[in-house]
């Protein structure tokens, strides 16, 4: 049995967390001896196991300014794994990360870290930061080969892929429902932020709804550009074709009866909406993002489609595509893509995880 730190700020809605919530119970489970620290108070969103301990804290309550923050969670993140010699230590996003680091470092505790997005999208300090210390930790895990071989973690000795498990919701035998049998949806769902361009797939759903009256589009999830996306859907005359239907919690698993999803991201570090997509067997199109997951999950034709980001007549192209499958061709795709649902279950990625840290 060995001993396990799992580092994160908050037990929040969120993947990140999500993954910390599901190693630390299947750790558990394993026999070994967890701790999950938190840095808020009360956050607690996922289920933890109560053979888990859970320490919080508390910084959300102070005051202070980032720097302040991250000192006085270095100090007391020293003192836990001085006092608990944990066997290793996994941390999470870069406010829970860094300090842990560096406490790691400081205390000759074995540390890990996950990246969780392209090395692009990250401020140049927190760049700058990895640079330097991730040649000096235990081990580093990615969610996709392309990002793993960024030269921003050219010196990083021990590295690995690891991909987000799926939610538990999602392990269940899936059935395999007809062409026919399903609703004419198409669907997706993310927040309304610049970064999933719902825009360009209204634009390119709009492009082909003419030849396809039957269908709409159904977009799940809120946010800050819900106003600007009603009046472009007005623009565009298509107010009985495309719906912002606001959040739903487990939207893809109530419509899995729909007919496509389409994930239309400009960026994404492990895209948890389009694996669900595909675990329950909708078939999907998604954007080729640069963190390089979708092209590693997706064969183009033959599990889902792929196309270029920004690319709303690619994506039209390929809209036509999926709506125009025979029955017996539709069904193979979706054959294919469930096969998804063993890969990320989430018995596999934490075997993966386990081999890996400890």
């Amino acid at each position: 049995m060995k001993k396990i730190i799992l580092c994160v700020e908050t037990n929040s809605a969120g993947g990140a967390e999500r993954v910390i919530a599901n190693l630390a119970n299947f750790f558990s489970k394993q026999g070994h001896n967890v701790i999950v620290v938190n840095g808020d108070s009360d956050s607690n969103f996922y289920q933890i196991s109560h053979t888990v301990k859970v320490i919080k804290l508390g910084f959300d309550r102070l005051e202070k300014g980032r720097l302040s923050k991250a000192v006085l969670h270095y100090k007391e993140l020293k003192k836990i794994f001085i006092r608990e010699k944990p066997d290793a230590i996994v941390a999470f996003l870069f406010n829970m990360e860094a300090p842990a680091i560096l406490a790691g470092i400081v205390t000759k505790t074995d540390v890990y870290t996950s990246v969780r997005n392209s090395a692009n999208v990250y401020p140049k300090s927190v760049r700058i930061f990895r640079r330097l210390f991730y040649p000096f930790i235990s081990g580093v895990i990615f969610q996709s080969e392309n990002v793993k071989n960024c030269i921003d973690f050219k010196r990083v000795k021990n590295k690995c892929v690891i991909m987000n498990p799926l939610a538990n919701d999602f392990e269940c035998d899936v059935s395999i429902i007809s062409k026919s049998a399903r609703k004419k949806w198409i669907i997706t769902a993310g927040r309304l932020t610049p970064q999933k361009n719902h825009k360009i797939l209204i634009q390119s759903f709009a492009d082909v709804c003419n030849d396809f009256p039957e269908y709409e589009l159904h977009i799940f999830g809120e946010g800050i550009l819900r106003e600007e996306l009603t009046n472009y859907i007005k623009q565009l005359n298509m107010e009985q074709k495309v719906f912002l239907e606001g959040e739903l919690n487990n939207a893809i698993l109530i419509n899995r009866d729909a007919y496509g999803f389409v994930l239309s991201s400009d960026y994404e570090g492990f895209p948890n909406a389009l694996v669900e997509a595909m675990a329950v067997g909708i078939p999907v199109i998604s954007t080729d993002f640069d963190s390089g997951v979708a092209s590693e999950l997706i064969d183009d034709g033959v599990n889902g489609y792929i196309c270029n980001v920004g690319d709303y007549r690619a994506m039209s192209n390929k809209l036509r595509n999926m709506l125009e499958l025979s029955e017996e061709d539709y069904t193979n795709m979706v054959k294919n893509e469930i096969q998804i649902a063993s890969l990320l279950s989430n018995d596999s990625i934490g075997k993966q995880w386990e081999a890996f840290v400890l």
